[in-house]
């Protein structure tokens, strides 16, 4: 009798030698399908990932993923690190960091602020907007002397007569007249504008209307003699808004008129940069930022902004102010550029303590005598329907007496 498990042994070797694993031709065949199988799906998987980040870079960039300040604040969106705020942020195509790990990015650093260098060509179609001429050659830049030997010159918009009336004392003249106009005989400051954009200041010829009116102005107030201010389109940062250009169409414009005067014999003129108070109280990143409108040292003589105090009226933030809070960095920036100080127009809204602002008003010019040469009280209601609130007007015996005061105290003359 055969032995059981012999017999077993001798079955269990005809079973596996009939496995397809012994079997060359399986074999292949096997290797084969196990080959595919993990192929495909591996290539599937690559380019199923492929498109998945080039889609991740069009959405985080709308499109342009080189532009790398776009591209991080939507990632900081996107996956929720913090915002990276200022600055064109159009640089350099960036590193683009790992998608699967989004927690180990780290924006950059805020202590730098991002450059504002050009994007690339292709970011932006080049701009076909001509930019007014600037001046090739600077004019002279010696300012008039000063008529009167320290002594601030003490005048009024607006009103003046009726103020002059209440403190028997005449006062010194502002003016704001259109250079088709004549300049009035008894201005002690003009300013003047034209009713055309910037541009076409800036482009004016000889021969025009335009230019022969800035000659016209040049020569009488050469003839006149003294040293009178003359501002050009004041407020720019403002009339911006009403479609004249931009800060470089400004500066053109200031350049030409400085510069047609000078050339013209009005070299006895004080050229002012008339503008708001709050231009030099911006930050430096907003459009209406008083450096951003600067026409240079070499055709700027006194720098003049606007100050109020407005309080609760108009733009007003219910904070009183005081003339020398108000006038302090635009006093800095004088100081800084070498040129003297004005106040074209200066105000404080009615309230129980402006006799007590004027007072103050009055000891802090005192006390820059010698940067500040002119300034003139807005004795007029407000030009602005945003403002009508506002009184700026001086109103009781206190506020006269205060000003009155000022008028005839040395360190003030009217003419």
């Amino acid at each position: 009798m055969a032995n059981p498990r012999a017999r077993g042994r001798a079955k269990h070797a005809s079973k596996l030698s009939h496995r397809p694993s012994r079997n060359p031709f399986f074999r292949i065949l096997l290797a084969c399908v196990v080959a595919l199988g993990i192929a495909i799906p591996a290539a599937a998987i690559a380019q199923s990932g492929h498109g998945s980040h080039q889609a991740s870079r069009t959405k985080l960039s709308g499109g342009n993923w080189w532009n790398e300040g776009q591209w991080i604040r939507n990632w900081h969106k996107r996956f929720g690190q913090p915002h990276w705020g200022g600055g064109s942020g159009v640089v350099k195509p960036p590193t683009i960091p790992t998608i699967t790990s989004p927690s180990t990015h780290q924006p950059p650093s805020t202590s730098t602020p991002p450059t504002t260098s050009n994007p690339p060509a292709t970011s932006n179609p080049p701009s076909t907007t001509t930019r007014p001429p600037t001046t090739s050659t600077p004019p002279p830049t010696t300012t008039p002397p000063d008529p009167g030997s320290g002594q601030i010159l003490l005048g009024a918009d607006g009103n003046a007569e009726e103020l002059q009336s209440r403190i028997d004392h005449p006062l010194a003249r502002h003016y704001y007249r259109d250079f088709s106009q004549e300049p009035p005989a008894d201005a002690s400051m003009l300013t003047v504008g034209s009713g055309l954009s910037w541009r076409q200041v800036a482009n004016m010829q000889p021969g025009s209307s335009l230019y022969n009116d800035v000659v016209r102005w040049a020569h009488t107030l050469r003839d006149r003699g003294g040293s009178p201010l003359l501002a050009y389109s004041h407020e720019p940062e403002q009339s911006s808004r009403g479609g004249l250009g931009g800060p470089e169409d400004f500066k053109a414009a200031f350049q030409k008129v400085v510069s047609v005067m000078r050339a013209n014999g009005a070299t006895n003129v004080r050229y002012t940069w008339q503008m708001t108070g709050w231009s030099f109280r911006a930050k430096p990143s907003s459009p209406m930022a008083a450096q951003k409108w600067y026409p240079g040292d070499a055709y700027v003589d006194v720098v003049g902004p606007d100050e109020y105090n407005w309080f609760t009226c108009g733009e007003g933030l219910g904070k009183w102010l005081q003339l020398r809070e108000l006038a302090a960095p635009a006093m800095d920036f004088a100081r800084a550029h070498g040129k003297k100080f004005a106040i074209p127009e200066f105000a404080s809204y009615v309230d129980g303590r402006r006799t007590d602002w004027i007072q103050q008003a009055h000891d802090f010019l005192e006390s820059n005598r010698g940067l500040v040469v002119a300034v003139f009280y807005f004795q007029y209601h407000p030009t602005n329907k945003a403002n009508s609130d506002c009184v700026w007007a001086l109103q009781k015996d206190s506020e006269y007496n205060a000003f009155e005061t000022m008028v005839r105290d040395s360190a003030f003359r009217h003419r």
